[in-house]
């Protein structure tokens, strides 16, 4: 019903292909990097051993666009899936999932677990505000060791300017799971 009970399918996923000790890398667009993030903090069973964990226009806050969303696309979409609604709606700031992944417990888990966190989001990406990207800049700043964002400038979330379809994004991405320098522009 949310992006923490895809996370159990995201490990058995990945558990399929790899040993539960096998050191990787993962990457997430939007709700999966949530998928990603309560896949690495979960109590039971977490995803360990990852060397890059990799972000890309993921909505860490929660995107204040799930409600509109909700109440507009949701309505107008009659052949929508029941899990997509609920997966949409657990992306609420307000919302329960959110406010759990967020804790500061759930932070330090994941700072903890994964030796580099790149999050890459677009500077025309209205899913994951300004907000977002100014908690990270501050994230940077006390974690600058494990945590790197990165801006790519005129990149949007979907559509003709998405983040996942920008060359310069794709290029970073390979920088940081090859542990390369990342080319920004600034």
């Amino acid at each position: 019903s949310s992006f923490l009970d895809m996370a159990n399918y995201l490990k058995a996923k990945i558990w399929s292909h790899v040993s539960k000790n096998t050191e990787i890398d993962v990457v997430g667009h939007s709700m999966g990097g949530l998928d990603i993030r309560a896949a690495i903090i979960d109590q039971e069973e977490p995803l360990l051993n990852i060397k890059h964990c990799v972000t890309v226009g993921t909505p860490h806050e929660g995107t204040p666009w799930a409600k509109l969303i909700e109440n507009f696309l949701f309505k107008k979409a009659k052949n929508l899936s029941d899990y997509l609604v609920k997966q949409g709606r657990s992306m609420g700031p307000k919302r329960e999932p959110m406010q759990f992944i967020n804790t500061l417990e759930n932070h330090m888990k994941m700072l903890d677990r994964v030796q580099k966190l790149y999050c890459f989001s677009g500077t025309k990406d209205y899913v994951v505000f300004s907000s977002s990207r100014y908690k990270m800049a501050k994230i940077e700043k006390q974690y600058g060791n494990i945590i790197k964002p990165a801006l790519i400038e005129g990149a949007a979330h979907s559509g003709i300017d998405s983040i996942t379809q920008d060359p310069r994004a794709m290029e970073n991405i390979f920088n940081a799971i090859l542990d390369r320098p990342l080319r920004l522009e600034r």
